[in-house]
Protein backbone atom coordinates (compact mmCIF):
# COMPACT_ATOMS: atom_id res chain seq x y z
CA UNK A 1 0.00 0.00 0.00
CA UNK A 2 1.37 3.63 -0.88
CA UNK A 3 2.10 5.89 1.74
CA UNK A 4 2.52 9.44 1.75
CA UNK A 5 5.54 10.84 2.60
CA UNK A 6 7.08 14.80 2.88
CA UNK A 7 10.53 15.99 2.00
CA UNK A 8 12.68 18.44 0.72
CA UNK A 9 13.68 19.20 -3.12
CA UNK A 10 17.02 20.62 -3.35
CA UNK A 11 17.35 22.13 -6.74
CA UNK A 12 20.65 23.73 -7.90
CA UNK A 13 21.55 25.58 -10.81
CA UNK A 14 24.79 24.67 -12.36
CA UNK A 15 27.05 26.67 -14.82
CA UNK A 16 28.21 24.72 -17.76
CA UNK A 17 29.42 27.55 -20.11
CA UNK A 18 32.81 25.88 -20.66
CA UNK A 19 34.73 22.55 -20.51
CA UNK A 20 35.86 24.12 -16.91
CA UNK A 21 32.90 24.77 -15.68
CA UNK A 22 31.23 21.34 -17.20
CA UNK A 23 33.89 19.88 -14.82
CA UNK A 24 32.58 21.44 -11.77
CA UNK A 25 29.28 20.24 -12.54
CA UNK A 26 30.31 17.30 -12.87
CA UNK A 27 32.02 17.13 -9.40
CA UNK A 28 29.10 18.82 -8.13
CA UNK A 29 26.90 16.36 -8.82
CA UNK A 30 29.38 13.43 -7.79
CA UNK A 31 29.38 15.06 -4.43
CA UNK A 32 25.52 15.08 -4.21
CA UNK A 33 25.18 11.63 -5.39
CA UNK A 34 27.89 10.39 -2.74
CA UNK A 35 25.96 12.56 0.59
CA UNK A 36 22.01 12.03 -1.02
CA UNK A 37 22.68 8.55 -2.94
CA UNK A 38 21.31 10.12 -6.00
CA UNK A 39 20.27 12.62 -8.46
CA UNK A 40 18.25 14.19 -11.47
CA UNK A 41 20.12 16.50 -13.69
CA UNK A 42 20.08 18.34 -17.73
CA UNK A 43 22.67 17.83 -19.65
CA UNK A 44 25.94 19.82 -19.65
CA UNK A 45 26.49 20.09 -23.25
CA UNK A 46 24.69 21.55 -24.93
CA UNK A 47 22.91 22.80 -21.99
CA UNK A 48 19.25 22.63 -22.02
CA UNK A 49 18.70 25.91 -19.81
CA UNK A 50 20.05 29.45 -19.85
CA UNK A 51 19.60 31.96 -17.01
CA UNK A 52 19.70 35.51 -17.60
CA UNK A 53 20.79 37.85 -14.81
CA UNK A 54 22.23 41.33 -14.55
CA UNK A 55 25.40 42.41 -12.90
CA UNK A 56 26.73 45.38 -10.80
CA UNK A 57 27.14 47.35 -14.02
CA UNK A 58 23.51 46.77 -15.91
CA UNK A 59 24.76 44.24 -17.98
CA UNK A 60 22.71 41.23 -19.11
CA UNK A 61 24.66 38.23 -19.06
CA UNK A 62 23.64 34.75 -19.95
CA UNK A 63 24.58 31.51 -18.23
CA UNK A 64 24.36 27.84 -19.79
CA UNK A 65 22.76 25.86 -16.95
CA UNK A 66 22.51 22.83 -15.71
CA UNK A 67 19.62 22.05 -13.29
CA UNK A 68 20.74 19.45 -10.53
CA UNK A 69 17.65 17.99 -8.46
CA UNK A 70 18.00 16.16 -5.33
CA UNK A 71 15.43 15.40 -2.94
CA UNK A 72 15.81 14.45 1.20
CA UNK A 73 13.48 12.71 3.55
CA UNK A 74 13.70 15.90 5.85
CA UNK A 75 11.11 17.61 5.97
CA UNK A 76 11.67 21.54 4.59
CA UNK A 77 9.44 22.79 7.71
CA UNK A 78 12.87 21.71 9.42
CA UNK A 79 14.04 25.16 8.52
CA UNK A 80 17.65 25.00 10.68
CA UNK A 81 17.85 21.47 8.03
CA UNK A 82 17.17 23.68 5.43
CA UNK A 83 19.51 26.57 5.80
CA UNK A 84 22.59 24.10 6.87
CA UNK A 85 21.83 21.85 3.51
CA UNK A 86 21.62 25.14 1.77
CA UNK A 87 24.88 26.63 3.33
CA UNK A 88 26.82 23.62 2.61
CA UNK A 89 26.01 22.78 -1.04
CA UNK A 90 26.54 26.75 -1.28
CA UNK A 91 29.94 26.10 -0.26
CA UNK A 92 30.66 22.58 -2.07
CA UNK A 93 29.61 24.67 -5.04
CA UNK A 94 31.55 27.79 -4.95
CA UNK A 95 35.00 25.96 -4.04
CA UNK A 96 34.74 23.36 -6.83
CA UNK A 97 33.98 26.79 -9.26
CA UNK A 98 36.57 28.69 -7.77
CA UNK A 99 39.16 25.49 -8.13
CA UNK A 100 38.07 25.38 -11.89
CA UNK A 101 39.49 28.50 -12.29
CA UNK A 102 35.71 29.94 -12.64
CA UNK A 103 34.59 31.40 -9.60
CA UNK A 104 30.94 32.49 -8.94
CA UNK A 105 29.75 35.70 -7.63
CA UNK A 106 26.91 34.31 -6.88
CA UNK A 107 25.45 30.03 -6.21
CA UNK A 108 21.68 29.81 -6.55
CA UNK A 109 19.76 27.23 -5.17
CA UNK A 110 16.42 26.50 -3.84
CA UNK A 111 14.59 23.90 -1.34
CA UNK A 112 10.97 23.10 -1.39
CA UNK A 113 8.81 21.21 -0.06
CA UNK A 114 7.29 17.79 -1.60
CA UNK A 115 5.48 15.03 -1.20
CA UNK A 116 6.10 11.57 -2.65
CA UNK A 117 4.46 8.17 -2.56
CA UNK A 118 6.53 5.44 -1.41
CA UNK A 119 5.34 1.50 -0.80
CA UNK A 120 4.74 0.71 2.69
Amino acid sequence: MAQLVSGTRLTLFLPVNNSGEQWAAARVVAEVNSTYRGSTRSSFAPSTFRGYWVNTGGDILIDEISILIVDVENDADDLIFVEEILTSLKLVMLNVYEECGSPQYEAWLVAQPISRTVES
